[in-house]
């Protein structure tokens, strides 16, 4: 055989292609610790921006409600109880398929999608169980160990092998089994016609039930004011099932060895097991059962013939009368007293799961809408080098949030829309997630998506600060950047502040609205707590300081002295959070921006 041809040899070889993304720096800090490669690619937020699309897509096509596979009785619903309704559904389905989901070791991700790749609408509530990062975590360490030992990455990874997730088309024999594993269609309009009852079983009697999903009274397992008279007169609703759940993980013994070896984790209560600092803490999940147990509605019963026999789950119940917030006020010697209402966040009905799923989801919306508003969902729309340099802003500041974050362990921050985009889409990334966390901040962060309106404002007013003063640029660039500053330059002092290299010729974010815009704070974990009178009152203060610095703005564009582009956007931001305006030369900077804050 003759000798084969040496290599040609060329003195001017072409030039390395950077496979960086264009606009990411080449290393980013996180406290002490110097990073080589981020901990989010833009092509993970691309692909979440994807999903968002697509859950957008679906909402809009139960909304208008025109699909003949929708029940008649739902049609007349207003678009957002029937949207509400239907998520109720989804969670169903879910809860149905954690039940049956297997999980190899070895699996690739195509293989995994062949045989366990979910329905849409599935897929939308494990997306947003997935941002409750504490509650994900320690379900997973309590009863959902199938999901824990899912391969890193494998929701985000699955998402990218499918491509747009609208038009994928599962395999007959796919469609097969997860009919015959969940008793629902495959196709989560499809499913509709089936999913007409909820099975349950009476607290009082143990009679099985079936509660019809909706009814005209209003009164359905899938409506606000759920409520169903068993035959034995006994009244469920959806808070005395929670109670029922609560008080049942209440009675498992955790120091009993038959009880633990057949329970598992799931003898603790949720909200005790996962800490900050630990990812599994049985001594205080031990202490607060303990605790709960030694208090009064609790304690067992003394009998002369048996002397201590603890109370059945179902007396605990009574003891407290069926009373979530009388369970609330139940006192503890606990470092923390107000643990019994952190643990009832959990129990919503008879589900295991430590978040409320439906509301999860529901408030996931408020999100994905601003997502979708900004265009950032739209297909391609960073395909451009020059738009995905605002991707990599945005992964920029998230890196800087964390070393933020764990610049000062104790306090909450909240994020601006880009930011809390990177971080949702690290979340997806679960066990990662947890470890990426603990490694560079030093603790496990959670993502809080109920956070009290006030409280929520008061914060980001504090991060507006705490942000100036260790970056020296402004929090937000959507209201006014300074005169001549364009974001890229705030950006590079930024990088440079944090030890970063950043090169001055690759393009800068365009100045877009839709770019300047995702530096908005995110706003959609806030919620109103109907116990907090004083909320209102607060509301209506922020709403009429924000009416009179609009009059008074629209006065200075009126004189000239404020352009109407600044002008417009002040518009856009939520009137839970307010920054003071101040004057810069000859220009105001509108209510978005400005790092001196109320």
């Amino acid at each position: 055989m003759p000798d084969s041809a040496p290599p040609a040899y060329d003195s001017n070889p072409p030039p390395q292609v950077d496979p960086r993304p264009v606009g990411l720096p080449t290393v980013f800090r996180i406290g002490s610790q110097t990073l080589e490669e981020p901990i989010v690619q833009p092509k993970h937020v691309k692909c979440h921006l994807n999903l968002l699309r697509a859950f957008h897509e679906l909402r809009e096509k139960v909304e208008a409600g025109t699909d003949t596979r929708i029940p008649p009785s739902v049609r007349p619903m207003e678009k957002d109880q029937r949207w509400a309704w239907f998520v109720g559904l989804a969670v169903e389905r879910f809860d149905r398929w954690t039940k049956c989901i297997r999980t190899r070791a070895s699996e690739s991700t195509v293989e995994w999608l062949r045989r366990e790749g979910p329905p849409i609408d599935v897929w939308m509530v494990w997306h947003a169980y997935l941002l409750n990062p504490r509650s994900y975590a320690e379900d997973c360490t309590r009863f959902l160990k199938r999901f824990g030992d899912m391969p890193p990455g494998l929701f985000l990874d699955a998402l990218g092998e499918i491509g747009d997730i609208t038009s994928f088309v599962p395999s007959s024999l796919r469609s097969a089994a997860w009919s015959s594993k969940t008793k629902t269609p495959y196709d989560p309009f499809d499913a509709l016609g089936s999913l007409t009852d909820y099975e349950l079983t009476c607290p009082s009697c143990a009679a099985d039930i079936r509660a019809p999903y909706i009814n005209e009274s209003g009164t359905g397992y899938a409506q606000q004011n759920f409520s169903f008279v068993c035959a034995c007169k006994f009244e469920i609703t959806r808070e005395k099932l929670a109670l029922l759940k609560f008080t049942n993980d209440l009675a498992l013994d955790h120091h009993d060895s038959i009880t633990v070896l057949k329970h598992g984790k799931a003898v603790y209560l949720p909200m005790t097991l996962r800490t900050a600092e630990s990812s599994e803490d049985r001594y205080r999940a031990n202490a607060i059962k303990d605790l709960l147990l030694l208090s009064r509605p609790f304690k067992p019963k003394t009998t002369k013939a048996k002397g201590k026999v603890m109370k059945t789950p179902f007396e605990m119940a009574e003891s407290v009368n069926w009373s979530m917030s009388q369970t609330r006020t139940i006192p503890l010697r606990a470092k923390n007293p107000r643990i019994v209402s952190r643990i009832l966040t959990a129990y919503s009905d008879l589900r295991p799961y430590s978040v409320e799923l439906s509301g999860a989801v529901l408030r996931q919306a408020t999100f994905v809408k601003k997502m979708y508003d900004l265009g950032w969902t739209e297909p391609n729309f960073f395909d451009d080098p020059e738009d995905e340099v605002a991707l990599s802003h945005a992964i920029v500041r998230y890196h800087a949030f964390l070393d933020l974050m764990s610049s000062s362990p104790s306090s909450f921050f909240v994020p601006t829309l880009d930011i809390d985009l990177v971080w949702h889409t690290h979340q997806l990334q679960a066990a990662d997630y947890q470890r990426e966390c603990k490694k560079y901040t030093g603790r496990y962060i959670d993502h809080d998506d109920k956070v009290e309106e006030t409280h929520l404002s008061n914060a980001f007013d504090l991060t507006c600060r705490a942000w100036n003063a260790r970056f020296h640029v402004p929090y937000m660039h959507c209201g006014c950047p300074l005169p001549g500053d364009t974001v890229g330059q705030k950006l590079s002092r930024l990088v440079t502040h944090m030890g970063m290299k950043y090169n001055p010729k690759i393009p800068v974010p365009p100045e877009h609205p839709a770019m300047l815009a995702a530096t908005h704070p995110s706003d959609h974990n806030s919620i109103v707590v109907p116990d907090l009178p004083h909320q209102d009152a607060h509301r209506r203060q922020r709403e009429r300081k924000i009416e009179r610095r609009r009059q008074r703005d629209a006065e200075l564009v009126r004189q000239g002295r404020m352009r109407q582009d600044v002008y417009d956007r002040g518009a856009s931001h939520n009137a839970a959070f307010l920054v003071r305006c101040r004057c810069i030369g000859a220009e105001w900077v509108g209510a978005s921006l400005a790092p001196e804050i109320l």
